[in-house]
């Protein structure tokens, strides 16, 4: 289960952990009270008034302390430059706030912000340099130094809850007998406010219990809590918020009556609460309820996710899509689900989060399940199938054009999901073929053509087709290519020269085996033509990669070729010298050298006779 959306008032707590306590046994002393209050108030009307500094206090404090530690050279210098000259721009964009002839613009308050964060940021690289050249004993040392005020900090505001719950509850128990804290709205407020942060204290510590024990009792004093809030104060703001609570412990419950009460929280939730920003999770707590019964209730959980369309703005528009792919996906209707998957990629793409996990994970999951549906047999959908996934991707949907920038991860899962789920071979290099067809120049073409490959060499054990493939990823993909220069990204180059070098080193070991094989019924003409090929590969090979991981042991397979199958001594000559003089490798240096001299005495006495002749 996710975690829920909640809004824990951390800095409430701390708020009330200031204020004056409640005594126990004695009146509450209420001029006194609303007297400081009123004077709390009008200090911070003061403050609100002045022009905000540059830099927050702690900010600055955090400043101070890493310039005394911080070393004078490497990169933490650096970035302490930098956060000087942060530091000097944004005291000039803070005299200029200043300024009373110039109010400040929101554009300027903006540059200000932004480069507090920038600075926010700095300060922790700075902590990652420091940290990352400390020696093991002092990153020890240090462990344990933040474990201690760790658990110190734990102590505390544990000590901190304890004092603001026994102080609560006996407000709470008696400030019923105070008349002004019963017959004013202003006052009535106030209860109600701090009765919902006692409710979050207890709601936090029922978590804690609950992750271990995995019982939802550890949440019996926060319900009890939000459930006063509901019964005592029916016009609060809190009241959303608490009957959301209340029904999320209650549908994480095992007790089925816990569960069918959570249901009619939601319900009440959404019928009187329309506003409440907790009403889509609501719909979609509901929907997935019903999503998850065994059988699954699909016809209830569906207008509970069809609801979430009706928030465009935000990320339940999309989950909502996405759960109704599922409903039809679940229902056989691949067609349905195909819609529903392709509205969801189409609103993740759109979404200005588009970046935020829950959009990314959706967008590959829809992705992938589009996919799905088309790998179905066309027995259980005529829809299915390589050709109809290929007119899907075609098709500009909704007018944007978004599919072309798609399709191709369709394409791919298509392929992965026949090849590694099904078995379907034939089928999986269709849909990578149809892939390299309509995106020839994407980034990952390579690595798409390098799954059609293994295809054919290891499930389909079609060697030829698996060495024509491998040649065209030489012919295709190899430095200044039209491939090469649209994707001139180091990273991806440096892939891509990997595997073509690997494919070709093999093609060039096929060709070789290939030309000194006697087959019964090849000539010698063929046999030549094979070793002129191989001389050829292996040309191709040392120019294109030259220093290549295997350009040492093809260079001296060549030697040998031209040597002793091809009878050409001074091409011979040539690479063996290359192989003796140029690598850094020498199992086969001493050996080359000597064949070098052999072969060039040879063609000295040659030489020498054709002379004499």
């Amino acid at each position: 289960m996710s975690e829920p959306v909640r809004y824990h008032l951390i800095s409430r707590i701390q708020e009330a952990a200031k204020s004056p306590p409640l005594r126990t046994g004695f009146p509450i002393p209420t001029a006194a009270v609303w007297c400081a209050v009123f004077l709390l108030a009008c200090a911070l009307s003061a403050n609100a008034g002045r022009p905000r500094e540059a830099l927050p206090a702690d900010l600055m404090e955090q400043w101070q302390m890493i310039k005394t530690d911080s070393p004078d050279t490497g990169m933490v210098a650096g970035l302490m430059e930098e956060g000087e000259r942060i530091i000097l721009r944004l005291e000039e964009l803070n005299d200029l706030r200043r300024d009373p002839q110039n109010p400040p613009g929101e554009g300027l308050n903006q540059r200000i912000d932004l480069l507090q964060d920038r600075f926010k940021e700095l300060l922790r690289k700075i902590e990652l340099a420091r940290v990352s050249h400390l020696p093991d004993s002092e990153l020890g040392a240090l462990r344990t130094r933040y474990e201690q005020e760790r658990v110190r900090l734990q102590t505390e505001t544990r000590a901190l809850e304890d004092t603001i719950i026994a102080r609560g509850e006996n407000f709470l128990a008696t400030y019923k007998e105070n008349v002004n804290f019963t017959h004013y709205i202003s006052k009535q407020e106030m209860i109600v406010d701090f009765l919902y942060r006692l409710a979050e204290i207890y709601y936090q510590r029922g978590e804690d219990q609950f992750f271990s024990s995995n019982d939802v009792s550890a949440f019996k004093p926060a319900l009890e809590k939000y459930q006063r809030i509901i019964d005592e104060f029916p016009a609060s703001e809190y009241v959303d918020d608490a009957l959301y609570n209340i029904a999320y412990v209650k549908i994480s419950s095992q007790t089925p009556d816990d569960q069918q009460e959570a249901l009619k929280l939601y319900r009440t939730l959404i019928e009187k609460y329309a506003g409440s920003p907790f009403v889509p999770e609501a719909y979609w707590r509901v929907g997935e309820y019903y999503f998850y019964q065994d059988p699954p209730r699909m016809d209830d959980a569906w207008p509970c996710y069809q609801a979430l369309t009706g928030y465009p703005d935000t990320h339940w528009y999309a989950r909502g899509l996405y759960k109704m792919g599922w409903c039809r996906f679940r229902q056989s209707d691949y067609t349905g689900a195909v819609e529903y998957f392709t509205q969801t990629v189409e609103a993740s793409l759109d979404s200005a989060s588009g970046q935020d996990m829950i959009y990314t994970s959706m967008l590959d999951e829809a992705l992938e399940y589009i996919s799905v549906c088309f790998a179905q047999d066309p027995s259980e959908w005529s829809g299915a199938g390589v050709a109809s996934a290929v007119a899907f991707v075609q098709t500009d949907s909704l007018g944007q054009g978004h599919r072309r920038s798609y399709g191709g991860q369709i394409l791919e899962y298509l392929g992965d999901i026949y090849k590694l789920q099904i078995g379907k071979y034939v089928q999986a290099n269709e849909a990578y073929q149809a892939y390299l067809a309509l995106y020839p120049l994407s980034p990952k073409a390579p690595l798409i053509r390098e799954k059609v490959v293994n295809t054919y060499a290891v499930n389909l054990r079609d060697f030829s087709r698996a060495y024509q493939e491998k040649d065209s990823l030489y012919q295709l993909y190899r430095a200044g290519t039209e491939w090469a220069q649209a994707n001139p990204e180091a990273l991806v180059r440096a892939e891509t020269d990997s595997i073509v070098e690997k494919y070709y080193f093999q093609n060039i070991g096929e060709t070789i085996g290939r030309s000194l094989k006697q087959d019964p019924g090849s000539s010698a003409s063929d046999s030549e033509s094979q070793l002129q090929q191989s001389v050829q590969l292996s040309r191709n090979y040392l120019e294109t990669f030259p220093t290549g991981p295997n350009a040492y042991i093809v260079n001296f397979n060549l030697a040998v070729l031209l040597e002793n199958h091809l009878g050409d001594d001074e091409g011979a000559y040539e690479e063996f010298m290359k192989v003796s003089r140029d690598y850094a490798d020498d199992s086969h240096r001493k050996e080359s050298a000597v064949n070098a001299a052999i072969i060039a005495q040879k063609m000295i006495n040659e030489s020498r006779t054709g002379t004499a002749a």
